[in-house]
């Protein structure tokens, strides 16, 4: 197994960079953009929006599974994926178009398929390479790191776009950026990927099909994809409203991009400090904790009335580094408890499962919170009525909280479940769940 060292391990997280760096213009800046400059409709781009990541979410399987039975196809695989991302979201901000709404059908399609083939072989490429629980927790810390600050690089463009009257012109070149961080960072990343040894198809992934993956799933990895489904919903719904509450509901849309950069980057700087916690009292009771501050935290905003910038940023710095363990402890889960079970080497497929879970979280937000706001007459950058935006404010910030606390029930059962008790593989050196090392 190659040895993870500093230099390997910028290698490896060297193409989470431009994956971050593209995550936020896709699910918030795209719609914001065609509603504004074609005319569409909320709902029609949230509809569009879950059915493209509907039938994203379902082709993640297939995904996992061609990744696992063909591994030697991987490498040229990713190399494609991302010349398509990179082709794509060039083309995604142009003015225009005669047919928009297909034209934004398409291209999020596209992207958002490259991004999910590159993402999924990204997460199984590190669980396999690392062997031990506190080198999973590293490798999975340190990429999620890297993709938030191409995250908070994004935002920061976008920030300087905002300080003057951008055009079209502005969103091509924000775009072409995107391609020159692509190109470096694929650069890095095959540097360090063509000395690792071949990898081979393993005699599990020969026979074990998706299907026979889900059922063979031990109770302990099971409980955790309902948990994170539950988690990664109360999550998806503040980001697919964060936009409409800042600009509508607090009226400080000129600080918009400053104030998610700060959420961010406040989510960055705490990964470390969760990687410590995880190593020290497992990832369980870690990821618990990270909820438990979150709620705390986040319900607060249900609160604030229109001009409470400064109450706003304690809520990001606060719920950014309640975020900084949601990025990190769910993908090492997976890490430890995939290497514990009986049959290994589909890790792929392990990590389409939360890949397609996560999808299903964002295209139910989208559908559910844009068909309420179009229920409630709710019409963006346009004046609205204070019962309006206190509902944009419930479902901002209320109904997240009450699906983060049914997910630490369910944390909280899984953790005393028999389970977990004894988390640690045989003949392995990974670190407990939930109990001190």
């Amino acid at each position: 197994m190659a040895e993870i060292n500093k230099k390997a391990l910028i290698g490896y997280i060297a193409l989470a960079f431009p994956l971050g760096f593209v995550a936020m213009p896709i699910y918030i800046f795209a719609p914001d953009f065609y509603a504004s400059s074609y005319g569409l409709s909320l709902a029609t781009l949230g509809t569009i929006i879950f059915f493209n990541r509907l039938i994203d979410a379902f082709q993640d399987p297939f995904f996992g599974w061609v990744s696992d039975r063909w591994p030697n196809l991987v490498s040229p695989l990713m190399l494609g994926a991302l010349l398509v991302l990179a082709g794509s979201f060039l083309l995604l901000f142009i003015k225009g178009y005669s047919q928009p709404l297909m034209m934004f059908a398409v291209l999020t399609f596209v992207i958002t398929s490259a991004y999910s083939f590159l993402t999924i072989n990204l997460n199984a490429l590190g669980a396999t390479w690392a062997e031990t629980g506190k080198d999973k927790i590293r490798v999975n810390s340190a990429r999620e790191t890297t993709s938030m600050m191409g995250l908070v690089l994004s935002l920061f463009l976008f920030a300087q776009m905002q300080q003057v009257d951008f055009d079209t012109s502005d969103f091509q070149s924000f775009a072409w950026t995107f391609v020159i961080v692509v190109s470096l960072c694929a650069f890095l990343f095959w540097s360090w990927h063509r000395q690792l040894p071949p990898r081979r198809q393993t005699a599990s992934a020969k026979i074990v099909r998706f299907r026979e993956t889900l059922i063979q799933l031990s109770p302990s990895l099971r409980a955790f994809y309902v948990v994170y489904g539950f988690s990664m919903l109360a999550s998806a719904i503040p980001a697919v409203l964060v936009l409409f509450f800042v600009r509508d509901v607090l009226n400080l849309e000129e600080w918009f991009s400053y104030l998610i950069l700060l959420y961010f980057a406040s989510g960055a700087v705490s990964v470390p400090i969760w990687r410590t916690l995880a190593v020290r009292f497992g990832a369980l009771k870690v990821w618990s904790w990270s909820m438990i501050m979150a709620i705390v935290v986040f319900v607060w905003a249900f609160f604030l009335a229109e001009g409470a910038l400064v109450s706003f940023v304690i809520i990001c710095l606060g719920s950014g580094a309640a975020f900084g363990a949601d990025m990190v402890m769910p993908p090492s889960l997976v890490a430890i408890l995939g290497g514990c079970q009986k049959k290994q080497g589909n890790f792929a497929q392990y990590y389409s499962l939360v890949s397609f879970l996560g999808k299903m979280a964002l295209a139910l937000a989208t559908l559910l919170t844009f068909s309420l706001l179009d229920l409630a007459a709710f019409v963006p950058g346009a004046v609205n009525s204070s019962e309006t935006l206190l509902f944009v404010s419930f479902l901002y910030a209320v109904l997240p909280c009450m699906l983060k606390v049914l997910a630490l029930i369910l944390v909280f059962r899984l953790q005393a479940s028999p389970n977990v008790k004894d988390t640690t593989c045989a003949g392995s050196s990974s670190p407990p769940l939930s109990s001190s090392v």
